[in-house]
């Protein structure tokens, strides 16, 4: 039966240590798992990187010398990957809309919430959206951020909510991204 640690975890590559037991996180145990939409994603963001390098580049002065094109195109596209970077700026936007929601969660429960965090435009957005959801569900929170395992199973996570949903105890667990979920979706049950 999962249970709810007491205290802070004692964090370490994605491991807490539960009881002097080092169990792996969720995220872990699911970074084994292929993920082959990654592979198309990553190539159509390289194309589209160069696509827009060639096309600043062109439009300088001296586009017409060969040498000089293939010389700025090569110093545009260098350093780290166009997938990494959009990678990288999604991972900004979920940090901040996790920061958002927390922060509202917290004063919800009457806890300490802290100032209020500075959200870029596109996150504000989404907590925003995401209060017109916890109205329409009805949401109550019970507890947010708690390191929940299962010594049995031998992982542990870190759950984001843990809340009444139209009256029913739910795990809610917060992803943000261009894609929406059925509540039916097989990784949402």
């Amino acid at each position: 039966m999962p249970s709810v640690a007491a205290g802070v975890p004692s964090w370490r590559d994605r491991f807490y240590t539960i009881g002097g037991q080092r169990l792996p996180s969720v995220t872990t145990v699911l970074d084994i798992i292929a993920k082959p939409a990654l592979g198309p994603w990553y190539a159509k963001e390289e194309r589209r990187y160069f696509e827009t390098a060639m096309l600043e580049v062109l439009s300088r002065p001296g586009a017409r010398d060969p040498e000089y094109v293939l010389t700025a195109v090569a110093e545009a596209v260098t350093g780290v990957k166009a997938a990494d970077r959009e990678k990288q700026k999604a991972a900004a936007i979920g940090t901040a809309v996790h920061a958002g929601l927390e922060w509202e969660l917290r004063r919800r429960l009457g806890e300490d919430a802290g100032p209020e965090p500075r959200l870029p435009e596109v996150a504000a957005w989404a907590v925003e959206s995401w209060k017109d959801w916890a109205r329409s569900v009805g949401l109550e929170p019970v507890a947010i951020e708690r390191t929940v395992y299962c010594l049995d199973c031998g992982y542990a996570g870190t759950l984001d909510l843990y809340a009444r949903v139209k009256g029913v105890l739910t795990v809610l667990d917060w992803k943000s991204g261009k894609r929406r979920w059925s509540v039916s979706s097989p990784s949402r049950r």
